[in-house]
């Protein structure tokens, strides 16, 4: 059966001396009918769980550890469990569920403002705060309003009271409870363990299981608990200096010409993406989605409305320019995005505009920015949502133009160095500046094919580009097996009328 997680919303909320983490996992009760099979049970107070004593039996795990780059994590996990990732600002979140879905571990990288923060008090608020969803008790009379100096007694309770424990070196603060379960059903039983990886960051794991699986889950989550290791932070400091001082060094070795030779090299091009059928016919093929780039020298008057563009504005620049169309589960993505960078590289802007299209009902969400030496503002607007105004920080150096985010594969295939890059640059999904990771490659069994793998985030999957000794585009591989590869619009258009999709 298929967990359904509840209140998955990314707003933030602040707990002890400033800790931020995600609502939606660590703080708000989560339904548990799906997890296992639920056996009802009368009466709103968790009976004690089994006993926590550890069964006998193995926990098989895989042979490859998951790593979770931004923390320096590995570990092992069972080999029946998935891992899912994502990413919110600057919180990694892993989610890993086993097939059996009776229990699920929850990973986070929460932050603290303030360095004194301890695992312990991370872990007590934590508690606290799910023991307070679950229902207090107060001493008030009847149809008087609750007092919080009054509180008597809460409906979780404690299963093992937190303690510290050593994992590989490591110290951790663990405690595991149990709140009601829903609807009458079985109490949700909780372990959460707190490392501190450094002054201001955290490695949260939580488990969340029912009453009736949790000798059985917690022999396995503490057996991946056991496994986690965390480089250390000054190597993966001094790892990421590298790779940005090598970023660096090629961007900043390029002059206006080699700009200038990129964006006339192929000044209109089309890509298709698609999941290959097993046969490997285009026919067969499943269509996801199309675009077309269009590089140029122009002004920033092309950005009208975004950015600080204005008409008569006559700022000389970079042009990139997207139209793209993406299908996903019955809605269609139209994408309109133009992308301007001075010559010097010290200003930028850009507008993305998107519509979201299902039967006859048409939202829109828009995204202006600009940037000028290292003060950027991005303002986000939308159908249903008020207007929002973000201004990321970031240091110049190591710093990424959105535009040479474009021509980054033609521009480092031209500086022709193989080598490990790092840059920071603005991403819409995070609505942050933060670290991509670009690995280019020439491959020897493929003379002039050269491999660009790019991680747009530490702990984002990785997409693999080839492209020819030019900078051109052969083929991209994306995580999910579907493909972007160069088409023309005729044989673009072809293949999307005889499958019926819309390209009007």
């Amino acid at each position: 059966m298929k967990m359904i997680l509840a209140g998955g919303t990314a707003s933030p909320l602040t707990l002890h001396n400033g800790l931020k983490v995600l609502a939606g996992v660590l703080v708000s009760l989560m339904p548990v009918t799906a997890l296992g099979q639920p056996t009802p049970k009368q009466g709103g107070k968790p009976s004690t769980p089994p006993a926590a004593t550890t069964p006998s039996l193995a926990v098989e795990l895989g042979d490859q550890p998951f790593r979770l780059e931004s923390a320096g994590l590995s570990m092992f996990l069972p080999v029946d469990a998935t891992a899912q990732s994502t990413t919110i600002g600057e919180a990694a979140t892993v989610q890993v569920i086993p097939a059996t879905s009776t229990w699920l571990i929850n990973i986070q990288t929460p932050r603290s403002s303030n360095p004194e923060t301890t695992p312990a008090q991370v872990a007590d608020q934590v508690v606290t705060q799910h023991f307070k969803n679950a229902g207090e008790i107060f001493d008030v009379k009847p149809g008087e309003a609750p007092d919080p100096s009054k509180i008597v007694a809460v409906k979780g309770n404690l299963i093992e009271p937190r303690k510290a424990v050593s994992v590989n070196g490591q110290s951790a603060e663990r405690v595991y409870f149990a709140v009601p379960g829903a609807a009458g059903g079985p109490a949700v039983v909780r372990g959460f363990t707190v490392f501190k990886t450094t002054a201001n960051k955290f490695v949260t794991f939580e488990l969340v299981t029912t009453e009736p699986q949790f000798a059985a889950a917690r022999r396995i989550y503490e057996t991946v608990v056991a496994t986690a290791t965390f480089e250390d932070s000054t190597a993966l400091s001094s790892d990421r200096a590298g790779v940005i001082m090598a970023g660096t060094k090629v961007i900043e070795g390029l002059r206006p010409e080699a700009y200038e030779a990129v964006l006339a090299a192929q000044p209109e091009r089309w890509e298709r993406l698609y999941k290959p059928a097993p046969g490997g016919a285009d026919a067969d093929a499943t269509e996801i989605g199309y675009r077309r780039i269009r590089t140029h020298v122009g002004t920033r008057a092309e950005l009208v409305g975004a950015g600080g563009g204005r008409v008569g504005d006559r700022q000389e620049g970079y042009i990139v320019q997207m139209d793209a169309r993406i299908l996903d589960r019955g809605l269609t993505y139209d994408s309109n995005s133009v992308f301007f960078m001075s010559p010097d590289r010290n200003d930028e802007a850009w507008t993305i505009r998107n519509a979201i299209r299902k039967d006859r009902t048409v939202d829109q969400f828009n995204e202006t920015g600009a940037r000028s030496g290292v003060n950027m503002s991005v303002k986000v607007d939308g159908t249903g949502r008020a207007e929002q105004l973000f201004r990321p920080t970031f240091q110049r150096e190591g710093y990424l133009s959105r535009v040479e985010a474009w021509l980054l594969p033609q521009l480092l295939i031209r500086a022709g160095v193989e080598a490990n890059f790092g840059f920071y640059s603005f991403q819409s999904d995070a609505g942050l500046v933060r670290l991509r990771r670009d690995s280019l490659d020439q491959l020897p069994d493929r003379p002039g094919v050269w491999q660009l793998t790019t991680k747009l985030g530490e702990d984002k999957p990785a997409q693999v580009g080839y492209f020819n000794e030019k900078g051109e585009h052969i083929r991209t591989e994306m995580h999910d097996g579907s493909v972007w590869e160069p088409v023309t619009i005729e044989k673009l258009g072809r293949l999307w009328k005889s499958k019926g999709l819309p390209m009007d």
